[in-house]
């Protein structure tokens, strides 16, 4: 089942951004969305008392939801890590449209956003992007330069 799951922080934002972006890379893709979850609720709330912990709650393996972004999944990086950990334990996939990035159960897509969404939470999201491109092409990623190259530029 493929999932397009939608949230914005207040009553004054509208999800038709979100969905329209969804909709059209569903569209670049070939994919169609089975079930859209759409709420507006605070990032900071548990998963399990948003719509999102349902679709948590019934995910089963080779099920995939879709996002604009990770934040969408929670506001810290602990629980948009719990949750990506829930579906990977579950063998379900989770796709981030703006990067075109399909997050499943192998060693480089974990470790790649578990680091994206831990830099991001230290307001480094641009300096991961850009690094994390020249890296690649230098053919360095994954090796011990480059680890610390990112450590020591941002320790935790």
């Amino acid at each position: 089942m493929n999932y397009g799951y939608i949230r914005v922080s207040s009553e004054k934002q509208t999800v038709e951004n979100q969905r329209y972006e969804i909709t059209e890379y569903c569209k670049r893709k070939g994919l169609i969305i089975d079930k859209w979850i759409e709420e507006s609720v605070s990032g900071a709330r548990h998963p399990n008392v948003r719509k999102l912990g349902k679709i948590l709650n019934t995910i089963d393996q080779g099920d995939t939801i879709y996002v604009t972004e990770l934040s969408r999944l929670g506001r810290c990086a602990y629980m948009v890590i719990a949750i990506i950990s829930h579906c990977l334990i579950a063998k379900a996939n989770i796709v981030e449209i703006r990067d075109d990035k399909l997050i499943k159960d192998d060693s480089n897509s974990v470790q790649d956003t578990f680091l994206k969404v831990l830099f991001a939470q230290k307001g480094a999201g641009r300096y991961i992007k850009e690094n994390q491109s020249r890296t690649c092409q230098e053919g360095s990623h994954g090796d011990e330069a480059w680890t610390k190259t990112w450590c020591s530029e941002f320790p935790l």
